[in-house]
């Protein structure tokens, strides 16, 4: 009896593995990444409304362009692959689009119940040094634990588990964050 305890113990504890491994892998540097992660995504609610009351498009692609140079410009200063870093900005552009998207039309059978801040003077400053700090929130994690890989996808889930954004967008954007590398040179 006593040793089919033990038996029993043993392989339960090998089951536990996977859970426990997965568990570790979240850290400190990755945390702070997906929280700002979380942040950008969480403000785009503030980007629909003001648009919408404002008559703007939700998609500005001369704005994007800027964000994308701005991207390859800071991903030198934090030694992370610009092409990758590019790839990660542009999942979250999408990302921040079909959120922007999804408030416009919970609005349409609704009216808009706060005042958003300005674009030009609070959203958008706001917004780039949140795409700096993302940025070297990245290179932390990468020199501490190498490229974002499975492991990490609970705490990138639930932290980033926004209004407005589905399972899909979510792993859409981890998919690209898996491929953010730092610069070889």
């Amino acid at each position: 009896m006593q040793r089919v305890s033990v038996v029993l113990f043993l392989l339960l504890s090998l089951l536990m593995l996977p859970a426990i491994a997965n568990a570790q892998q979240s850290s400190p540097q990755s945390d702070r990444l997906f929280s700002l992660v979380s942040k950008r995504l969480q403000v785009m609610k503030n980007f629909a409304a003001f648009k919408a009351l404002h008559h703007m498009p939700v998609e500005d692609l001369q704005r994007e362009k800027l964000e994308l140079a701005a991207t390859a410009e800071l991903s030198a200063r934090y030694k992370v692959d610009p092409a990758s870093a590019q790839d990660f900005l542009l999942a979250q552009v999408a990302a921040a689009k079909a959120i922007q998207y999804r408030w416009r039309a919970y609005w349409q059978t609704g009216n808009i119940d706060f005042t958003p801040p300005d674009l030009y003077i609070k959203l958008r400053p706001d917004l780039m040094r949140l795409n700096e700090s993302i940025l070297e929130a990245l290179h932390q994690l990468l020199e501490v634990r190498g490229p974002v890989d499975d492991g990490l996808w609970p705490s990138f889930e639930k932290a980033t588990k926004v209004p407005m954004l589905t399972l899909k967008d979510q792993k859409q954007l981890f998919n690209a964050l898996k491929e953010v590398r730092l610069s070889t040179h």
